[in-house]
């Protein structure tokens, strides 16, 4: 009698099924790791934004850190920013640029674009935003006169409805909070 060494149409069935369940129970957990991964390297990147802008403001010499004249003309006060999204990184002047290009985050032979006044604008960069979280965030700074940084506050906007918050003034305050700093929601970028 001749043996049969084929699959039945019934065993096919079932490995697909039980591939089809293991893949429903896997795939949503390793969407979850891919998002936090991306939110701490999110966060990371604004933490070392910050860190390079604070260690370039205790270095100032002849260059202290200035604040956008749109800002000065709306009476911010002695403000400037980073602001990241999806496709772009805009700094508030071109000693911030050049801040984050000492810190080696900003490559050198990139050449910035102007948005208004004195904003530098960087498309496509490697800082740009990941996390399903937000569409954006903003590092904002606060400095004296001789350009050294007093504190920070941070912001985010919410990536629309991919986000069951919703505010952007939530979203500020949990991007804050996972940055263990104080929270204040700010007009992001400065936009037109």
């Amino acid at each position: 009698m001749r043996s049969n060494k084929g699959i039945t149409l019934v065993e096919l069935i079932v490995v697909i099924c039980i591939i089809a369940i293991l893949t429903g129970v896997v795939a949503p957990q390793l969407i979850s790791w891919i998002e936090k991964a991306n939110q701490v390297t999110d966060l990371n990147n604004a933490r070392n934004i910050a860190d390079a802008l604070y260690f370039y403001s205790l270095d100032v010499d002849n260059e202290p850190l200035r604040y956008n004249t749109g800002l000065a003309a709306q009476g911010k006060g002695l403000r400037g920013y980073v602001y990241v999204d999806r496709d772009e990184l805009r700094c508030s002047d071109e000693i911030v640029w050049n801040a984050l290009v000492d810190a080696g985050m900003i490559p050198s032979t990139v050449q910035p674009a102007t948005r208004w006044n004195t904003e530098q604008v960087w498309h496509n960069p490697k800082l740009r935003t990941r996390a399903r979280l937000w569409d954006t965030y903003q590092i904002d700074f606060y400095f004296f006169e001789d350009g050294i940084i007093d504190h920070f506050t941070y912001s985010a906007a919410a990536a629309g409805s991919r986000t069951a918050l919703t505010s952007d003034s939530e979203l500020s305050k949990l991007f804050a909070h996972r940055l263990n700093s104080t929270t204040r929601s700010t007009e992001l970028g400065e936009s037109e």
